[in-house]
């Protein structure tokens, strides 16, 4: 989250890195609500909370597709991929996940084994040395779980809703009324450039698209879908990895931090 844009993100090496918008600049963009789209498609009339991502969506014609390859030039023999996340795959969430799985079933890549996780920051591949901008070190690791403890959370409590979908991969919209997960992912990047370059949108992936489909065609298969939204409580936060040759693989626990 695998993010907003769950596409295979190309390393760069440091000294030839653009510079990307800063973690700042990401968390102050403008406030997103729930609203009835309207606009000259008859598929944007759709209740969603992010609602801009829903425009981005229905302004492409097609998806993004995914192969089921290892994707070397994205790995470059690196063998696994962290990040921070939330794992949410209780009864409820994944009823609702097979659900939307279960319709989306010819437009998606199989196997997708990953739990249902909320991906709070992506840290990136794990090495000695930084070479490439996707990579960090254990010092590095060991300075955002010394943020995180700096935070001193407490427990609190996300909703998951309905669908919506990037131009990769089909999700369900995560809303955080308490604010806690973008004061999480600032304390995890605040030193860091983010290299995935893209808006934080917290979300529970179904799965990533196996071809270019037609964007109208999904559109209008979803715009009539609307779901309660399911209360999540949150008393813990996570350090995960996945076998990066496997884009669908499971996550890994590495640590778990505790809310009080």
């Amino acid at each position: 989250m695998i993010w907003a844009n769950h596409g295979i993100d190309i390393a760069k090496p440091i000294a030839e890195s653009n510079q990307h918008e800063s973690a700042n600049s990401l968390l102050n963009r403008s406030k997103i609500k729930a609203t009835i789209e309207r606009s000259s498609h008859s598929f944007a009339y759709r209740l969603v909370y992010y609602t801009d991502t829903w425009q981005s969506f229905i302004q492409q014609q097609h998806t993004h597709a995914a192969e089921k390859r290892e994707y070397p030039e994205w790995h470059k023999s690196r063998p696994r991929y962290y990040l921070w996340a939330i794992v949410s795959d209780t009864a409820l969430v994944n009823k609702r996940l097979q659900k939307y799985q279960g319709l989306f079933k010819d437009l998606l890549l199989h196997p997708y084994e990953r739990q249902a996780h909320i991906t709070l920051a992506i840290s990136g591949f794990l090495g000695e040395h930084v070479i490439y901008n996707d990579d960090i070190t254990q010092a590095a690791i060991a300075k955002q779980q010394e943020a995180l403890h700096a935070l001193k959370l407490t427990p609190f409590v996300v909703s998951i809703g309905g669908i919506n979908s990037f131009s990769s991969a089909p999700f369900l919209e995560v809303m955080d009324p308490s604010g806690s997960l973008e004061v999480i992912r600032y304390a995890l990047i605040d030193d860091r450039q983010d290299f995935r370059n893209t808006h934080y949108i917290p979300h529970v992936t179904l799965g990533i698209y196996n071809a270019n489909h037609a964007v109208a065609s999904i559109a209008a298969m979803i715009k009539n879908l609307q779901e309660e939204p399911i209360e999540l409580a949150v008393d813990h936060i996570g350090f995960y990895s996945y076998d990066a040759k496997d884009i669908g693989s499971r996550l890994r626990k590495e640590c778990i931090m505790a809310l009080y």
